[in-house]
Formats: structure tokens, sequence, C-alpha cells
């Protein structure tokens, strides 16, 4: 996992979350907004969250789609 990543949390359905580490939020306050930004330019849209970034792609998602959004939200911690 990457240095930022605090927790990866499942919900209902397809929701899920990326948390970022306390050490990450207290190191740049904007550390959020970097990362969906990044994710945004990699071609995925998330939710920023207070702590993290959210994903809730449709329950007809395939493989190809949930690796492309891993790798986005990677492309996003990439620019902490």
């Amino acid at each position: 996992g990457h240095a930022a990543v605090g927790e990866v949390r499942a919900g209902l359905g397809l929701l899920g979350a990326v948390q970022l580490s306390d050490d990450a939020l207290a190191a740049d306050p904007g550390a959020v907004g970097k990362v969906a930004a990044g994710a945004r330019a990699a071609g995925v849209l998330v939710r920023p969250l207070l702590r993290g970034v959210a994903v809730s792609p449709p329950l007809t998602v395939d493989r190809s789609h949930l690796e492309e959004i891993g790798a986005a939200i990677g492309a996003g911690l990439e620019r902490l």
C-alpha cells in the first residue's frame, strides 16, 4: 500500500473509500483535493470526503473498470 493511505473501506454494493493517514493529512491539509484531482486527471471521478475519497461505480462494472479506478486513485496518491 501507499504510505499516505490510512484505511481502505467498503460499504453497501460497490461503495468504497480510501482514507488518508493522519500523517498525510497533517503534512498537507490539501491532500484530499490533490488525490481527487489526480484521479480525475487519470479519467476517474471520485468524491472528495473530509479525510479521503470515495467511489461508487455501477453494479455492472467489470474488472477492467475496477483496475482503472485503482490506478487512478494511485495516480492521485502520487501527487502527495
